[in-house]
């Protein structure tokens, strides 16, 4: 369950689980008082309010990290990513929520960019060897070869 929370369910769903787990550690809460009506004891009118706090406080910690740590990766990745850096790994991409979808399409992204850079890289030096190639020629070397092979 917490793997499925963590890493596959869509950021609504997530937040849908939480208001759940809320609401039934607020009915602990009020099922102390109605044992308290009932004549069970004063007990449960300090340990349950106490142990809902607690488990609040827990649960909204362990949440926060489950689900604001990998976005911010995320973002903090894009930003990387943005700036140039197509070397970093894209983590995440195994995921089946958002971030899992985010960070597969900026694994694209960043392939893609690799593609063009090293693109780029060749056709400079095509340029290059044919600038050079054309120098010569132009000062009347016309035994200068392309040994390149492209």
């Amino acid at each position: 369950m917490i793997a499925w929370f963590a890493n596959d369910a869509p950021i609504r769903r997530k937040f849908d689980t939480l208001r759940w787990l809320h609401l039934a550690i607020v009915a602990l809460s009020g099922g102390a008082l109605l044992w308290i009506d009932l004549g069970g004891g004063n007990w449960p009118a300090i340990m349950f309010p106490a142990a809902s706090v607690v488990l609040t406080l827990m649960l909204v910690t362990y949440a926060k990290r489950l689900i604001c740590d990998p976005y911010v990766a995320t973002v903090e990745r894009l930003e990387a990513l943005a700036a140039g850096d197509l070397e970093s790994p894209v983590q995440f991409t195994s995921h089946g929520d958002c971030v899992g979808r985010l960070a597969r399409a900026m694994a694209v992204f960043s392939a893609n960019a690799r593609k063009v850079r090293e693109s780029s890289e060749e056709r400079k030096l095509i340029v290059e060897e044919l600038g050079t190639a054309i120098d010569a020629l132009a000062k009347g070397n016309l035994a200068r070869r392309i040994e390149r092979a492209f």
